[in-house]
């Protein structure tokens, strides 16, 4: 999904993004507290142990408020962090800095979660907050993975935030054609179904605002389950946990194997290059 169309999307102020937000506060309190449940986990204290400074990479960090989080947390311990966050969109990113008023070397960066693997640099953490997995289908997300793994050293660690959409939308929710929600600033958007792709696994939404609805904007997702990004993840690292922190799920990837690298991933199989799709 390009960047017009994923600033469009959360141009329509569905979601809480902005950090200086009443909502964007709550989202920050919620990560703090989540974030001191996580690092006293075994595979976080390894990581940390015998520290004065880590590096940590955040990958579809939005206006980076998970990865700021992690590392106020970090600063509590004595520990000083620079934190790169990254995105494929720069208006938020433009947000990342504006708030932080806690000792961090913060850095910011236009980049594709799929292509993490250019970055000439090495870190300890990888984090993926906000749970951003529906931007990717299993293809994308082999490629997210790999160049996670790639650019960690040998003792780090991969954070991804999550939910089972699985459970939620198709069990407890029930997947509907249409369904109807308020924006963050009252207005009434209408989320309907819009299509299918059986190779790539997506599903087509299509999203205006009401009564006008003069912008429509086509979203693809993939409704990952918890269980489908640990196995993925344990594909690319050694050992996999998953943590639930009061309603979050955290998947904690440990140690990566790099036996899968970014070049081997970098042409797409014959099913994807299909003319018929």
């Amino acid at each position: 999904m390009g960047e017009e169309r994923l600033a469009e999307f959360y141009g329509l102020k569905i979601w809480p993004m902005d950090p200086k937000t009443k909502e964007g506060q709550a989202r920050f309190k919620t990560a703090l507290d989540s974030f001191k449940h996580l690092v006293s986990h075994d595979f976080f204290k390894s990581v940390i142990e015998n520290r004065d400074s880590i590096e940590i990479l955040e990958v579809c960090s939005g206006t980076g408020i998970g990865g700021c989080a992690l590392a106020k947390i970090l600063n509590e311990l004595g520990i000083k962090v620079n934190l790169l966050v990254t995105d494929i969109r720069d208006e938020d990113l433009d947000k990342a800095s504006e708030w932080v008023d806690f000792n961090i070397q913060l850095d910011v960066m236009v980049l594709d979660a799929r292509e993490t693997h250019k970055l000439d640099r090495k870190f300890d953490v990888v984090l993926m907050y906000g749970s951003s997995s529906p931007h990717f289908n299993p293809w994308d997300m082999m490629r997210v993975l790999t160049g996670i793994s790639y650019v960690l050293r040998d003792n780090s660690l991969f954070i991804m935030e999550d939910v089972d959409r699985r459970y939620n939308i198709f069990y407890l929710m029930k997947y509907k054609d249409v369904i109807t929600g308020k924006t963050l600033d009252g207005s009434i958007y209408l989320d309907m179904h819009t299509g299918y792709d059986i190779v790539r696994g997506v599903f087509k939404r299509t999203y205006t605002i009401l009564p006008r609805a003069e912008k429509v904007i086509e979203i693809e997702s993939y409704f990952w389950g918890i269980a489908e990004l640990a196995a993925l993840s344990w594909i690319f690292f050694m050992d996999v946990d998953i943590v639930r922190v009061n309603r979050q799920y955290f998947i904690l990837a440990a140690k990566p194997r790099r036996k899968i690298l970014p070049n081997d991933l970098s042409e797409n199989p014959r099913v994807l290059k299909s003319p018929s799709l």
